[in-house]
């Protein structure tokens, strides 16, 4: 049985070892060593990185006490020398610290168990049954949690060989293991049985940081932060209220405020424009119903695609017609008929001709839509449906 290091000493970062065993598994190459600073992925805690005999760990993972290390290409020699990515097992360490901290906080102040723990790369959560979880709630948790960080408290682990001895300890959760037992306990804050890795105190996980809560499967799911990430998370978000500041002329105290009123100035211009298209879109159908042709094609220089679609809409509410509309401004083509009898079908037609000239769109048998890169290829797709159409329908 492998030898595991990271029980003895979670900061021991290198190391050499013997490989005593390889197994292929299709396209899978994974090795047993006879000791491993490589901790596997555990209680929600992904596994460590890092190299052995300088060869990429893609994986560590624990079956029936065999720790197996799955590498991208098998080292040359059997002595290896061992490496883990520290920046990788500190961040981890962080995270789940905080989940212990969070969780412990949750069970001794509201009685609610965490139910499920994920922990990933970038997103972290656990989900609290307790249903009516609100900013009140979240703040106050958020704010003892830390207060267990800044007082820097011990985290001690211990190793239990039964049931019986770990019946001694206050366990927040009840175990589903009888042998081989890890407690992980956090003066006056938790105590579990767990087998991830753990700082030394608390005061190592930096800041923690719920960054949202959310109604799931009857419980809270909520998401956090710590260490490192937290650290991310306020530079980035730091430069968004940086920015924010400058383009609305506000600070931390005024910015919501300007953003509002600057958004009631937006939403009456709006407004405006959407009045202004509307206006536009009803002129322009009033003038096509008047034309006593059945087959039209226009093109407009500074309407969207929005604005057509309005004035297709208008135009066959009031009166039968094929209509080919064209935005020069945004290189694309509208298409739409209401002729009950006519065997048009518009979609079918972007397909077969619009694909080969860079189109991108599609439609059903009465109406269409279809973009172009450029004014050339739009223009020849109109080319091909004009002439299509008049050689297919000699009533137009």
């Amino acid at each position: 049985m492998t030898v595991k290091l990271f029980h003895e000493d979670v900061y021991l970062t290198e190391c050499y070892s013997q490989i005593v065993d390889i197994h292929n598994n299709d396209d899978d190459q994974f090795i047993i060593l006879d000791q491993t600073i490589f901790s596997p992925r555990a209680g929600g805690q992904p596994g460590d990185q890092g190299t052995i005999g300088g060869c990429d760990v893609k994986r560590v993972i624990e079956k029936d006490g065999v720790i197996y290390h799955q590498v991208a290409s098998i080292p040359a020699t059997k002595q290896v020398h061992c490496q883990i990515d520290w920046a990788h097992r500190l961040d981890m360490m962080q995270n789940h610290c905080g989940e212990h901290i969070l969780s412990g906080i949750f069970f001794s102040e509201y009685g609610a168990a965490n139910k499920g723990f994920h922990m990933s790369s970038d997103t972290v959560t656990m989900d609290i049954d307790m249903q009516n979880i609100d900013h009140e709630i979240i703040e106050r948790v958020e704010n003892l949690a830390n207060n267990a960080v800044y007082n820097n408290y011990p985290i001690h682990t211990t190793f239990l060989d039964s049931k019986d001895e770990a019946d001694k300890y206050s366990l927040r959760k009840s175990l589903n293991v009888s042998e081989d037992i890890k407690i992980i306990t956090i003066e006056k804050t938790d105590c579990i049985a767990c087998c991830g890795t753990h700082p030394s105190y608390t005061g190592e996980v930096g800041i923690i940081k719920i960054t949202k809560y959310e109604k799931y499967k009857g419980m809270t799911r909520i998401y956090f932060k710590c260490g490192q990430r937290a650290l991310r998370d306020y530079q980035f978000k730091h430069e968004i209220a940086t920015e924010l500041y400058r383009m609305y002329s506000g600070n931390s105290s005024n910015i919501i405020d300007k953003i509002k009123k600057e958004e009631e100035k937006n939403k009456s211009i709006r407004k405006e424009l959407t009045d202004y298209k509307n206006s536009i879109s009803k002129l322009e159908a009033e003038k096509i119903g008047m034309l006593e042709k059945d087959f039209i094609v226009l093109r407009y220089q500074d309407y969207g695609t929005d604005v057509l679609q309005n004035i297709i809409k208008r135009t066959l509410n009031n009166s039968s017609k094929i209509l080919v509309l064209v935005s020069d401004s945004h290189n694309a083509v509208v298409l739409a008929h209401n002729m009950p009898s006519s065997d048009i079908q518009f979609g079918q037609l972007v397909k077969k001709y619009a694909i080969n000239l860079g189109g991108k769109g599609g439609g059903s048998n009465t109406s269409a839509q279809v973009g172009f890169n450029d004014k050339a290829s739009m223009d020849a797709f109109c080319d091909i449906i004009v002439g299509v159409l008049s050689n297919s329908n000699p009533n137009i």
